[in-house]
């Protein structure tokens, strides 16, 4: 089963229903829980799905069979992971998890089902991804911040994406330096992310905090309540040597599509047909990491 074929949506009965992409037809329907839905991932394969419910539970489904092949109870109070764990990916090797427990990223060893911590941040975790390709882990928080970890080691590069709002949901792709975020009062934003990337090659130990200094490409707000966000980039023009990207953010009760239309010399967002000019486009320097971590390494030796 390929898995950017079809649609998993989670609910609060505990289910889980699969339709197609392009027909949107339903294909079937799975209830791995007694209680309502808290998060699901699936397999870069697209033969396994993990799931997480309000039942305390965690189930490994095959998709072939649609039957459960594996599953652990939570325990709270008597292991790390606890009722607040509302988060849980395969971890980019593909063969351990990677759960959140409020501010704390979680590994759970597939091998001998042992947990251990791997970071932990300032403040509550808010949506997680997983990029098996680049080994990475996309962390959003609380406070509005966003973290790119490298993964297993979890050095970072962050900066605020929001001065008041949390990132309520991000999607990457590294291969083309863009990273789209939504925050809970209707915002998305555009980033660059080529120097962070380039930044994260550079990190020995340490990690960076960019604060402010790494400004959008776009933002527009949407007047709704957002709940997730879905991102499609399309290269299907390269005579006009445009990029679109197609973001879907899905609401209560209503479904928003924007189009991103971006080239060499401007850049624009078309909304509900118009057309708004957007702000020059800004790259921090690799000179600038290297400062940063001439900085940090300073500090560190200094209290020493």
């Amino acid at each position: 089963m390929a898995r950017e074929n079809f649609l998993f949506v989670g609910s609060s009965e505990g289910a889980v229903t699969i339709y197609g992409k392009k027909d949107h037809a339903f294909y079937h329907n799975i209830k791995p829980h007694s209680k309502g839905m808290l998060d699901m991932d699936i397999h870069s394969s697209g033969r396994l799905m993990l799931t997480l419910g309000m039942d305390f539970k965690m189930k490994l489904i095959d998709l072939a069979s649609m039957s459960e092949v594996y599953h652990k109870n939570i325990n709270p109070g008597k292991q790390l992971i606890t009722p607040a764990s509302e988060f849980l990916r395969f971890a980019p090797d593909q063969e351990n998890l990677l759960l959140v427990v409020r501010d704390k990223i979680l590994q759970f060893c597939s091998e001998d089902n042992s947990e251990k911590e791997l970071k932990h941040f300032s403040s509550r975790v808010t949506c997680m991804i997983s990029d098996s390709k680049n080994k990475l882990v996309v962390i959003g928080q609380d406070s509005g911040k966003l973290s790119i970890c490298k993964y297993p080691s979890m050095e970072c590069v962050s900066f605020q994406a929001y001065a008041t709002n949390r990132v309520k949901d991000v999607r990457m792709f590294p291969e083309h330096n863009l990273l789209v975020t939504m925050s809970t009062e209707g915002m998305v934003s555009f980033w660059d992310i080529e120097t962070v990337l380039m930044g994260l090659e550079t990190l020995d130990g340490f990690d960076m905090d960019l604060e402010n200094k790494l400004e959008h490409l776009y933002e527009f707000r949407i007047e709704s309540r957002l709940v997730c966000l879905d991102v499609k980039v399309d290269n299907k023009i390269p005579q006009q040597q445009q990029e679109v990207a197609k973001v879907k953010s899905i609401t209560v009760g209503k479904t928003y599509i924007e189009k991103l239309t971006k080239n060499r010399r401007k850049t624009r967002v078309a909304f509900g047909g118009v057309r708004v000019g957007a702000p020059q486009i800004r790259k921090l320097r690799k000179q600038s990491f290297i400062a940063k971590l001439k900085e940090l390494r300073s500090a560190v030796a200094s209290s020493n």
